[in-house]
């Protein structure tokens, strides 16, 4: 009966859409008002370097434990293996978290458009009821806490224009790494005088940078080493991949965002400059260029106080436009070992010096290692 007397009845038919209309709109204004009274909200993209961290420290705290689990698999490559592990984080939806007495609403949502890149994209929406900002102080202060320091490495790589975080682990010792002594110690060295010339770099002008070369034999811990630093001075580490950088103004922008204490490290860079200058014609997914990488070493918008790493196992390959100073400040090479350095590592292996029977010295430290695990 009421349906009949409305479609009878044209002029109810236009008012009430209007009322709708009208309350509708009310609401969404009630809304905002209520919201910007009591509700606080922020929005981070999974480009963001803190993306990772939020996600992990709304998985801790969420209510709801056993809903909208999202699965994924990180692999790494640890003594020329590919090895890896199951995680489980935040997945996609809504999702309540309670911090302090404090409720939070989370919407975790997969981006309409991803970069074309190796991962999907997507976006956090966070609604705290509270105004009081002490609370977002007191979790962007501890996430920062968490990223710059504690008994852990960050890994991130290149990621669009910024980077992402792909693995966490043990912070390495440098005694774990098995250089001969006055190799070691000559590179030390050199950082910790760099470490502590600050004020000597910009009074006299000088970008404060510093880029090193690890050469030698493959096996002989150069990767290794990159970590071992990382780990004794508190920084995290950045790698860009070259391959999926789309042109030269997004390289040099990787090199000046680099994540805050971290130090940047590119690997076989023989087998990445070789492609690059070859690459005369650069394709359309790819145009970065050889000048441009010079230019991202050179310093064109460094990052004050990084710390680059580049590795290759054939120096002779690599141009000597690439080798000169002031874009790699120090070469190291990196060779076999010593007898003295081989008992250090078969001590740390637990093994004895009667392991070393038979051995021709120096050594590789690959090989050794092989030997004592076996």
């Amino acid at each position: 009966m009421f349906m009949d007397t409305i479609f009878s009845n044209p002029l109810l038919l236009l008012i009430i859409p209007g009322i709708i209309f009208f309350f509708w709109k009310s609401f969404l204004n009630l809304f905002k008002i209520v919201s910007s009274l009591f509700i606080t909200s922020f929005h981070v993209h999974s480009s963001s370097m803190s993306f990772d961290y939020y996600l992990d420290f709304f998985d801790k705290y969420r209510s709801d434990k056993i809903r909208n689990l999202k699965f994924g698999y990180i692999t790494e490559l640890r003594d020329k293996e590919k090895k890896g592990e199951w995680y489980n984080t935040l997945g996609y939806g809504w999702h309540i978290c309670k911090y302090k007495n404090v409720w939070i609403l989370i919407n975790h949502s997969k981006s309409e458009k991803g970069m074309e890149m190796y991962w999907e994209t997507s976006h956090i929406q966070a609604f705290f009821l509270t105004k009081n900002l002490k609370i977002l102080n007191e979790i962007t202060k501890n996430l920062y806490t968490e990223s710059s320091g504690g008994k852990n490495t960050k890994v991130y790589i290149n990621y669009g224009d910024g980077y992402k975080l792909i693995n966490t682990r043990t912070k390495r010792s440098v005694d774990s790494v098995f250089w001969n002594k006055e190799v070691k110690q000559e590179l030390f060295n050199d950082l910790d005088i760099f470490l502590k010339s600050k004020k000597d770099y910009l009074k006299a002008g000088t970008p404060y940078k510093r880029a090193y070369l690890f050469y030698g034999i493959p096996g002989t811990g150069k990767t290794s080493m990159a970590s071992a630093i990382a780990g004794k001075y508190d920084l995290n580490i950045s790698i860009i991949n070259l391959s999926t950088v789309t042109d030269d103004n997004q390289l040099i922008n990787l090199f000046a965002q680099v994540p805050n204490k971290s130090l940047l490290l590119l690997e076989d860079i023989d087998l990445i400059f070789k492609k690059l200058a070859e690459n005369k014609k650069p394709d359309e997914k790819n145009r970065i260029t050889f000048s441009g990488v010079l230019n991202a070493l050179d310093g064109v918008a460094y990052k004050e106080g990084l710390i680059t790493i580049m590795t290759t196992n054939h120096i002779d390959r690599i141009d000597k436009a690439i080798l000169r100073d002031g874009r790699i400040d120090k070469k190291i090479k990196v060779d076999n070992i010593s007898k003295e350095t081989a008992l250090k590592m078969v001590k740390a292996y637990n093994k004895t010096k009667n392991d070393l029977k038979g051995l021709e010295f120096p050594i590789n430290p690959a090989q050794l290692q092989n030997i004592l695990k076996n």
